[in-house]
């Protein structure tokens, strides 16, 4: 069965996201199409790059992901599709490709530009016919030029690590209030080297980590690494960014005592 995500800045509340499965529906009635969000901010590229990462290589190869975020504003980026790490992509030249591999694509197509009418909804009109050709077994090259341009490049803040400190940072807020760093389990491991440790952020000083949420009583701060093995701050059965006054981009530091 075809696979189609959808990740848009669309919201619940009106139409919009139901018109671009509707005509991806359309034009190939067998797709199965998964929400992976319509709830990011609107036209935050950074926010909704840190979910497509986290989980576009959880669905097969081959899988068609629609990335609509800021697409309506958009009036100067070009439109494109392509493929990486085996999946396929259509959205805009923003720099989220760049969020989410480090890698680069094998191939890049420019999707020809929409005309007036088109281009205040071009992920109905423009995205989701062009997903459905690949649903329905088109060629990624046979949807539009070979892109002549250099794709935008972001960057994905990484963690810094030096002899005694790990210097980290939030790169995101989920829906709990939970602060996701992007201080990975590895490179923790690696930079610890066995030696204790002292996490700091705000005006709190952690020395343990938890292996899961309940571990804390009731309203105290826990620090796991998460499923994505991302060092995250939460409190359990609270809001860790309203309680902890933190959000995104705000530091932390690990100091490895010898």
């Amino acid at each position: 069965m075809p696979i189609v995500t959808l990740l848009t800045d669309y919201g619940l509340q009106d139409y919009y996201a139901a018109a671009v499965k509707a005509r991806i529906l359309k034009d190939c009635p067998q797709a199965s199409i998964v929400d992976i969000s319509h709830q990011i901010p609107n036209g935050d590229i950074a926010k909704a790059g840190f979910v497509l990462r986290s989980v576009f290589d959880n669905f097969p190869k081959g899988t068609v992901h629609v990335v609509a975020v800021g697409a309506a504003s958009n009036r100067e980026r070009s439109f494109v599709a392509l493929q990486l790490e085996g999946h396929y992509f259509i959205g805009i030249d923003n720099g989220i490709w760049s969020l989410i591999s480090e890698k680069q694509p094998s191939i890049c197509v420019e999707l020809p530009k929409p005309d007036v009418i088109t281009h205040a909804f071009p992920a109905k009109f423009l995205f989701a016919p062009a997903a459905a050709e690949l649903l329905n077994g088109t060629n990624l090259e046979d949807l539009g030029n070979t892109y002549s341009e250099e794709l935008e490049q972001r960057i994905f803040r990484q963690a810094v690590i030096r002899k005694n400190e790990l210097q980290g940072s939030v790169v995101h807020v989920d829906s709990y209030g939970n602060l996701i760093t992007n201080i990975s389990f590895q490179s923790f491991e690696k930079a610890r080297n066995g030696r204790r440790y002292a996490i700091r952020f705000g005006y709190e000083t952690f020395n343990s980590i938890s292996k899961h949420y309940n571990e804390q009583e009731y309203g105290d701060c826990v620090l796991l690494f998460n499923s994505q093995n991302l060092l995250e701050i939460a409190i359990n059965q609270g809001n860790a960014s309203q309680l902890l006054g933190l959000g995104y981009n705000s530091g932390l530091q690990i100091q490895f005592l010898e």
